[in-house]
């Protein structure tokens, strides 16, 4: 769960990802209008080159650029070299390249290195490659001064997991050799080094995160995950939902079976207000849900949905933030049939509802967003010095 905070370190531990936080993977048609990612007519605004990747990133002229130990961008104690700078921006550039390739491929366009990213930026897409590049080596060089500050270290065991054959077999498997990691390393425009900091850089901030907020996030208090719900304007309500569509088909049932439906939610909700303490009301519902609900979630969410508004369906949220904890509702129509929701109090030790994957513990989010805002201080706090000539990089001059 707290890999998804050092998004920038360890989204490149896969190949075929870089440092630009969209998926230029993806056909144009499945990415959602990110700034790198240009929509068939953005693409159409571009200035075509006579097919695209025809016009490419000299990269061996742009390491030719300046020495490879010659530091480039520093903070504090901690430097990046020109190598480490090329290895960062060649990996963008290739990615870049691969879209372009995907433009002619998906609609027949040319993208081109001088055209249009199609946001508000009014960068092209050389522009842009240098720009992700600062930033993302700015954050990285933050991170380690973080590290640095707090005193963090490896231990004997995590640094063997630096060497060439750890990392080797880490990412290719077990059967993995040197020169190959290397080479798949290089086709990416990667060096060791360079990935080598990068995985030494999110060990020490995993490292931190255990420390202070738990794997798990199992060290952040209750009052801190009350707080935060508050703050966000969660809301608990669970639900025992009585379906009148078939689940497969999407046709709506028998008549009969539908009233039936109706006539046994009106005694639920009936025999649920009838138990007048909250916890045995609670109890109560639980065991019922057990039994009748045919919600789809019930085995993620055993303990009912903890959400933000805008999450759920319109008429379950409407009737959940009309309740007082533990009150039940009148049976509430939808398209999938009765729901029968009974609201609760929030809870620090609650599971998240996540509509694009499983659920999440709330110590687990609170955790993460704390520690993405440590770092985030951190590098706001400490600006990185530029040696001349690498924040606005003319890379429109390496375009061949």
């Amino acid at each position: 769960m707290k890999r998804f905070i050092f998004i920038l370190l360890a989204i490149l531990v896969v190949f075929g990802a870089v440092s630009t936080a969209v998926s230029l993977n993806q056909k144009p048609e499945e990415t959602a209008a990110p700034a790198i990612a240009p929509t068939p007519e953005t693409a159409a605004q571009t200035e075509p080159a006579a097919s695209a990747g025809d016009r490419r990133l000299d990269y061996d002229a742009l390491r030719a650029l300046h020495g490879a130990d010659e530091t480039v961008m520093s903070l504090g104690g901690e430097s990046v070299s020109w190598a480490e700078y090329c290895d960062w921006l060649s990996a963008t550039g290739r990615q870049i390249e691969d879209y372009f390739q995907q433009m002619a491929a998906y609609y027949g366009m040319s993208a081109d290195w001088g055209g249009s990213v199609g946001d508000d930026s009014g960068m092209n897409f050389a522009q842009y490659a240098v720009h992700e590049t600062n930033e993302s080596l700015s954050s990285v060089l933050a991170y380690r001064c973080f590290a640095a500050e707090k005193q963090l270290s490896l231990s004997e065991e995590e640094q063997e997991q630096l060497t060439d054959e750890a990392l080797a077999k880490s990412l290719l498997g077990e059967d993995a050799t040197v020169e190959a990691f290397k080479a798949a390393l290089e086709e990416e425009g990667f060096g060791l080094e360079t990935y080598r900091r990068i995985r030494e850089t999110n060990q020490l901030l995993e490292k931190y995160y255990d420390e202070t907020y738990g794997a798990e996030g199992e060290k952040v208090s209750d009052e801190d995950v009350l707080a935060y719900l508050e703050e966000e304007g969660f809301v608990t309500a669970a639900q025992i939902l009585l379906r009148t569509i078939d689940p497969n088909t999407g046709e709506k049932l028998d008549e009969a079976v539908v009233a039936e439906k109706l006539l046994r939610a009106e005694e639920l909700t009936e025999e649920l207000r009838a138990v007048k303490k909250p916890e045995k009301r609670e109890a109560r519902f639980l065991k019922l849900k057990e039994k009748f609900c045919e919600d789809g979630g019930k085995a993620a969410y055993p303990d009912g949905y903890t959400y933000t508004p805008g999450t759920l369906l319109e008429p379950l949220e409407k009737a959940a933030a009309a309740l007082e904890p533990y009150e039940v509702s009148d049976p509430v129509e939808t398209y999938y049939g009765y729901h029968v929701i009974m609201r609760l109090p929030l809870r620090a030790d609650c599971l998240l509802y996540s509509a694009q994957g499983m659920p999440v513990s709330a110590r687990a989010e609170v955790a993460a967003v704390g520690m993405s805002k440590e770092l985030d201080d951190f590098v706001e706090a400490n600006p990185v010095v530029y040696a001349d000539g690498i924040e606005d990089l003319d890379l429109m001059k390496f375009i061949k």
